[in-house]
């Protein structure tokens, strides 16, 4: 497994400094961290719930937990028996082809302290801090170039729009007009740019110029094809047989974004969007499902045997909505239901039928991943990848802090 060595190691710094115990913000983050490395969400859980039992035991001890021979021995004993149960490595499952999933981790994290460094702005949802942010930078925008920029539909970007005119954020004389920021909103609107400024700073930490400017080029470039993906997938959309993805002409094209310390995560805000768009499209020409159920499939299979509460947690829905998902599942005989009455009851795992749609769903997971990281120079990918662990790992040091933060009631 190409990442064994990292989680290896995060395993054993596990041990070293359980003597502390952990918040719930530090498993959280280890737990993010094994993920990024390829391990799914079970196998990271399960995992870190050995070597917890491993340096509880070594404690009753009464010696340190990771001095000495006979430690490293035993710990590489636990280790193989964990990477024994491991999977087989798929070769096109390579830290480039899992980027989709590492980008949705990052923005997870990235999202969940969001939601406690803007608490006191709770009338604004994340779309609506997208909108004032881009504006605050790019000044007046058109609706459409904004909608181009953020990557989201533009009537759900109008809707926005429309919710923060009401709310005095933005003023335009006519429908037509460019968006403009409200003068009687500065304050405001002051607030939210020092905050995001802070927040993207943070996120660049131990970065030089010359890793952002790669960075920034190669987003651009993933960007770029993320829209044709997602163009191609709207032409295709009524075309039951489509035809494969090839670049085109104008696959190139850039959407100019400036290299700028304090705007490091919008431009990966703007490339999940498309992906997420194109992603439903197919998913939707290729499948019966649609993009929320291929999701709870995954995270079923990746899980298996999926307890309801952990589902519920790991899709981040109400019960209601995962609810109505498992059912439909369930009717299309791709997942089987296992233990007594009563939906919390009840562990999840797919028939054979949902392993083969699965393994479709992975394959053109892949598929799309080479077509977006076509062409990018080995070096460029591996200095992007370099600073894109940087930022997910301060990402998780953020949220941390966010966390301790709210639990003392600082302000």
């Amino acid at each position: 497994m190409a990442a064994e060595p990292l989680w290896r190691d995060l395993l054993r710094r596990r041990v070293t400094h359980a003597a502390n115990g952990y918040s719930e913000a530090q498993d959280a983050a280890c737990l993010a961290a094994l993920q990024e490395t390829g391990l799914a969400l079970g196998q990271a859980r399960a995992a870190l719930s050995l070597v917890d039992h491993f340096a509880a035991g070594w404690r009753a001890t009464g010696g340190p937990p990771a001095k000495g021979e006979d430690f490293s021995a035993q710990f590489e004993m636990l280790f193989q028996g964990i990477a024994a149960t491991m999977p087989a490595p798929n070769p096109r499952r390579d830290r480039r082809l899992i980027f989709q999933r590492r980008l949705w981790i990052l923005l997870r994290t990235v999202r969940e302290s969001a939601a406690l460094a803007y608490a006191d702005e709770d009338t604004l949802n994340e779309l609506d801090r997208r909108i004032i942010l881009l504006l605050a930078s790019q000044g007046d925008t058109p609706l459409s170039q904004a909608s181009k920029m953020i990557g989201i539909d533009k009537a759900q970007v109008s809707r926005a729009v429309k919710r923060l005119e009401e709310a005095g954020f933005i003023a335009r004389p006519g429908v037509r007009s460019p968006l403009h920021l409200a003068a009687s909103a500065r304050d405001r609107i002051n607030r939210l740019v020092r905050i995001a400024l802070l927040r993207d700073r943070e996120l660049t930490f131990d970065l030089g110029e010359d890793a952002l400017a790669t960075y920034f080029d190669v987003v651009e470039s993933l960007i770029a094809r993320a829209r044709l993906q997602f163009d191609q997938e709207r032409e295709l959309a009524n075309s039951p047989a489509g035809a494969p993805i090839v670049a085109a002409e104008g696959a190139s094209s850039r959407c100019g974004i400036r290299i700028d310390r304090s705007r490091v995560l919008p431009p990966l805000s703007t490339l999940t969007s498309y992906i997420v768009r194109s992603g439903a499209l197919l998913y939707k020409r290729v499948t019966p499902l649609s993009n929320f159920e291929t999701w709870v499939l995954s995270s079923i299979e990746c899980n298996a045997p999926m307890e309801w509460a952990r589902l519920v947690e790991t899709v981040n829905r109400d019960e209601s909505q995962a609810n109505r998902t498992l059912r439909r599942l369930s009717e299309l005989g791709l997942i089987e239901r296992e233990g007594p009455p009563g939906r919390r009851n009840g562990i999840f795992r797919l028939t054979e039928d949902g392993a083969r749609l699965h393994r479709l769903i992975e394959d053109t997971g892949a598929d799309r991943s080479d077509f977006l990281l076509h062409d990018i120079p080995p070096q460029r990918l591996r200095s992007f990848f370099a600073t894109f662990d940087t930022i997910a790992y301060n990402a998780r040091a953020q949220l941390a802090r966010e966390n301790a933060r709210a639990e003392l009631g600082g302000p």
